[in-house]
């Protein structure tokens, strides 16, 4: 995601050398052994010198999601190369993910003073930065707009336009910029709406009411992770800060974990999957459930440090929960729930880099919300109260009883740390990490109103009138 400071991190070019401690860090990855590879990459921390090696093994701590290892080896990087701009790329993706923001800003800047037209760095500063009257940079982005050389900086410099034109509250000059990029982000990306709507219905059928009612494998794993699942923009990091905040809970980010466990096991299997619906059924009724938690625990049970219990708040697990279920009995699942249009406009201005594709069109947008809101009847109706729905609205307006259900559910202790979040130092690496960083507000409750007139497309998707 282009807002993600993990997965935005520019890699490593392939002349670069990287050291023998990064090269076993890439095959432990290659493996699926995400703890070995942290604890290579932490060797790396103190033996490379050269800014390239530092800068490489930053990129890939931050895309394991070690946020403060990668700001400690992009810092050496910068120290032994100030000008390259890479490696202060990635370091002011680092002190974002940290949440030190204005260092970020002033990064970014430092990186256009000496390339004035890098796309990218231009979007993540105007991420942070607030535009106002008498400072602002709309002329410099429409000029450099329209004159990008391809369509990848267009999309930023067009999404960076919306973002300042926002801001001052240019609303329709703003919608025409992020129409505009997200109709050429979504020209230039391979996406099927119905390929998604067939799988999540696939999902509903193979996990059956029925389904859910066989036996629990007697060798699955005790352990209770957190799942917190939902939609991207719909208030997953809020949650995940809450519950980080308490001293029991590690906050681990968006683990892809569980989809490479799942993916393995099933290409493991006699006669592996060929297709989407070949998957899901393997996954309800092939698959080793049991072997599949234990080896998720083995690889994010490290991660977690000494904590007793973490977090994984990848939102797309949802498409999941019928296989967390089987394979963590014991885990706990947080459905978040946002108004829908809301939800779905917050994704619409949200340019991510490779995810989500749905949203850059706002048809497929609605199509996609309604397909959800169906799966997860369907496990609300199938697991009951063991999944736990917070409504995004409802802990706005209600915090302290909403947070203390919460921590009930998930068999916490009561601790007002929690009601603080914001002061929560932990990394953060979602397209939320600027606003996690201030106390809870309400402002992004009906925000998609000052769009209405353009929002058409959407609200007739949705079944709204």
């Amino acid at each position: 995601m282009l807002l993600q400071p993990a997965s935005a991190l520019r890699p490593l070019n392939k002349g670069f050398l990287v050291t023998q401690t990064h090269h076993r860090a890439l095959a432990a990855i290659a493996k699926g052994d995400t703890a070995d590879a942290l604890v290579y990459l932490r060797k790396d921390a103190g033996g490379a010198q050269d800014w390239a090696a530092l800068d490489a093994a930053a990129a890939t701590a931050a895309a394991l999601g070690d946020h403060q290892l990668a700001l400690e080896l992009s810092s050496r990087a910068v120290k032994a190369a100030p000008r390259e701009t890479k490696a202060l790329y990635n370091y002011a993706t680092a002190l974002w993910a940290n949440g030190q923001l204005t260092a970020a800003a002033a990064e970014y800047g430092r990186i256009l003073s000496i390339t004035p037209d890098d796309h990218e760095a231009w979007l993540h500063r105007t991420q942070i930065v607030q535009a106002t009257p008498s400072s602002n940079h709309i002329d410099a982005l429409r000029v450099l707009a329209s004159r990008a050389p391809s369509w990848r900086p267009e999309v930023s410099y067009r999404y960076a336009l919306f973002k300042e034109l926002d801001d001052l509250a240019r609303h329709d000059e703003a919608f025409e910029e992020l129409n505009r990029a997200a109709r050429l982000k979504r020209r230039h990306t391979l996406y099927s709406i119905e390929q998604d709507v067939e799988t999540m219905d696939a999902i509903a059928r193979a996990f059956s009411k029925h389904w859910a009612m066989r036996p629990m494998p007697a060798s699955a794993p005790a352990e209770a992770p957190i799942f917190i699942v939902g939609l991207p923009r719909s208030g997953t990091t809020l949650i995940e800060r809450v519950l980080a905040s308490h001293p029991d809970v590690a906050g681990l980010g968006e683990l892809n974990t569980l989809t490479t466990e799942v993916m393995r096991a099933a290409k493991a299997l006699s006669i592996a999957p060929k297709d989407r619906a070949g998957l899901v059924w393997a996954a309800a009724n092939e698959i080793d459930h049991a072997a599949l938690g234990r080896r998720y625990l083995e690889q994010v049970r490290p991660l977690a440090g000494q904590k007793l219990r973490f977090t994984d708040k990848l939102p797309l697990n949802f498409l999941y929960v019928g296989l967390i279920r089987r394979a963590l009995p014991e885990a706990r699942i947080i459905l978040v729930s946002r108004g829908r249009l809301d939800t779905c406009f917050s994704m619409y201005r949200t340019l991510f880099r490779d995810a989500y594709p749905f949203s850059y069109d706002m048809a497929e947008c609605g199509l996609y919300y309604q397909a959800y809101r169906k799966l997860m009847g369907h496990w609300l109706h199938v697991f009951g109260n063991k999944i736990h729905e917070v409504r995004y609205e409802d802990l706005v307006a209600d915090f302290e009883p909403q947070v203390r259900h919460l921590l009930h559910y998930c068999g916490l202790e009561w601790d007002a740390n929690c009601l603080a979040f914001e002061r929560n130092p932990q990394p953060c690496a979602t397209a939320s990490a600027a606003q996690v960083r201030r106390p809870l507000y309400s402002e992004g409750i009906g925000s998609w109103q000052r769009y209405a007139r353009h929002l058409e497309p959407l609200a007739m998707a949705l079944g709204n009138s």
